[in-house]
């Protein structure tokens, strides 16, 4: 980094910062919505032994997984606002951890790029709905890139058991299961699903009726009423337009991940070379597919802004890349049908501007690749990112 950057890179830190302070000094009075219900339900169940789930779920119920309920279960201990105060800490503290570790794996190009982006993220809606809320993904999300971190230094046994671990307290990027997979370490995917499922199966075994988890959170999740006004994934754009029958989620569902095994397969090689390229693929399937997506879930954007940042360059990238910014990230009052199509459609975009620069890239590497063919091309795709 030059002298002459620095400046900048301290100015645009410095405003995120004050903004990660401005979201969490603003919650720091109050008990965040998202909060509550986790911490309700944990603490009847940490003080009287009840379970944390009713027979149906409704909006306002605990629909956590029964691995959460046991690694969340000491703040159930605590009264509701000494909870929330020290959750909220936790929570500004961790989102620029885990904008530093992104950082610091970062090429120069995406380095000095994200430095804008920073500024920008953290005036954004998911930001605000992340922190004002005070749910769960921060802390998922933190892990997480702690996980690419060590995956991108060569421990994809950690790497795998960290994003099992975050997997386990917020399964919202469950795909992210796969990414040691994805560039070429099933040992890392095996660690990943084992740690995530060893301990749910502790949760099922020692939160009491766990199977409601099943009978009752599941379905509302899927298909729940409420659900369906909170969904801003692809599959929310059926309810947006008033088409809220099953059979028309489950069927853009369904589109959604024929796409993205497409496109994966097609791109194997380039996705296995970097392992932002990986996380950006499986970053944005996890906010397409689901039929069941919060706003605030745009957090975990981060994790694929490098490869984003540092592959836009063609005018017409740069135009998506704009559109899908806005429609993601600016916020534009109460939470109505028009907003959810809006965030929906930024997340559609998205995934055109990732299938366009992997088209891109591949051919680069194609082209670059076919004077040496002969001779090999063990080098051809150079793993992107890596600590140095």
């Amino acid at each position: 980094m030059t002298r002459a950057k620095t400046p900048a890179m301290l100015f645009a830190w410095t405003i995120a910062l004050l903004a990660f302070v401005r979201v969490a000094t603003r919650g720091w009075s109050s008990i965040g919505g998202d909060f509550y219900v986790i911490w309700e339900p944990l603490h009847r169940f940490a003080l009287n032994g009840e379970t944390p789930y009713g027979e149906h779920s409704v909006n306002g119920s605990f629909v956590h997984t029964p691995s959460a309920a046991v690694l969340l279960y000491p703040l159930g201990w605590l009264s509701a606002g000494t909870a929330s105060k020290l959750y909220t800490v936790a929570v500004a503290l961790l989102i620029p951890a885990a904008f530093f570790v992104v950082f610091r794996l970062a090429d120069e190009k995406a380095r000095r790029r994200m430095a804008i982006a920073a500024a920008l993220f953290a005036v954004s809606m998911p930001l605000s709905n992340a922190m004002g809320n005070r749910n769960t993904d921060p802390v998922a999300f933190a892990l997480m890139a702690t996980g690419i971190l060590a995956l991108a230094s060569g421990r994809d046994r950690g790497g795998g058991a960290v994003i099992g671990l975050a997997v386990a307290i917020k399964p919202t990027m469950g795909l992210l299961l796969l990414l040691p997979l994805l560039i070429g370490h099933l040992r890392g995917t095996v660690w990943a699903v084992a740690v995530a499922g060893l301990l749910n199966a502790a949760g099922f075994i020692l939160v009491p009726h766990s199977d409601l988890f099943i009978t009752s959170a599941l379905p509302w999740l899927r298909h729940g009423q409420s659900s369906t006004d909170l969904n801003a994934a692809f599959t929310g754009i059926p309810d947006a337009l008033g088409l809220d029958a099953p059979l028309f989620s489950t069927a853009a569902q369904v589109v959604a991940a024929a796409f993205f095994i497409a496109i994966g397969v097609a791109y194997r090689n380039a996705l296995k070379a970097d392992v932002f390229a990986a996380a950006a693929f499986l970053v944005v399937a996890g906010l397409v597919i689901p039929p069941y997506s919060f706003r605030s879930y745009g957090i975990y954007l981060v994790l694929a802004a490098p490869f984003f940042l540092s592959r836009v360059e063609r005018p017409i990238e740069l135009v998506v890349a704009g559109v899908a910014t806005y429609l993601i990230l600016v916020d534009q009052g109460p939470w109505t049908s028009a907003v959810q199509l809006r965030i929906a459609g930024g997340r559609v975009v998205l995934a055109g501007l990732l299938f366009l620069i992997l088209r891109r890239i591949s051919q680069q590497a194609s082209d670059e690749a076919a004077p040496t063919s002969r001779s090999g091309a063990s080098s051809r795709y150079p793993v992107a990112g890596l600590v140095r």
